[in-house]
This record gives C-alpha cells, structure tokens and sequence, in this order.
C-alpha cells in the first residue's frame, strides 16, 4: 500500500522478444526544490553488488514536479551515462497513492 501523499516509482529492466535489455539504465524525477531523483538499474556489472533489476522509492507527491517531465539515461558506448534527448510528461495526471512501474524495454519505458 502506498500512502495517500506519497508515489511509488519502481524501474525495471524488461525484456522483448524474450531478449533481455541489459546494462545501465536510469530514470530522473524531477523534484519542487530544482532536483531529480534518480532510479536506476543495470546487468553485467563486474561489480556483483551493481547488479540489479528493480529498484524502488517513494517520493511525497507534494514535493514532485508537474510541470517537467521524467528523463531517461542509459549507458552509450563504451558506458558512458548518456541523458537521452526526450521526457515523458505523464507527471500531471500521477496522483498521491498511485505506485507506477517503468519497464525498459528497447529505447523507452512502458
């Protein structure tokens, strides 16, 4: 159960076509105080504590930022963390309570 003043945003690596996506991906919320939060899974890492498929937080809607958008990152060539060049305004329409669940699969999050 997720409180009525807070979301729940869970990022997920998918998978399509049976084909898994794999290493780093991440999600930006942006925040009232000029801020993102930042979800982010990967695989493959050499560094086994790195390895995860999920991750979860709770933001207090109250303190989410409706007028931006959500950003994607993902690891370019050679890893490099790379800010991809769109956002996802869905922010206006989440509401407190709500537990929303990102699947990267491909290039975007379903």
């Amino acid at each position: 159960m997720v409180a009525a003043d807070q979301v729940e945003f869970t990022l997920a690596l998918g998978e399509t076509n049976t084909k898994k996506v794999s290493w780093w991906k991440q999600i930006g919320i942006p925040r009232t105080n000029n801020t993102e939060t930042f979800l982010w899974v990967q695989n493959h890492s050499l560094i086994r504590e790195e390895n995860r498929a999920t991750a979860s937080m709770q933001i207090p809607v109250n303190e989410i930022n409706n007028s931006k958008g959500i950003s994607f990152w993902k690891a370019k060539m050679f890893g490099v963390h790379t800010l991809l060049n769109y956002k996802w305004n869905v922010l206006p329409a989440i509401k407190g309570g709500c537990r929303i669940t990102l699947s990267w699969n491909r290039d975007s999050c379903l």
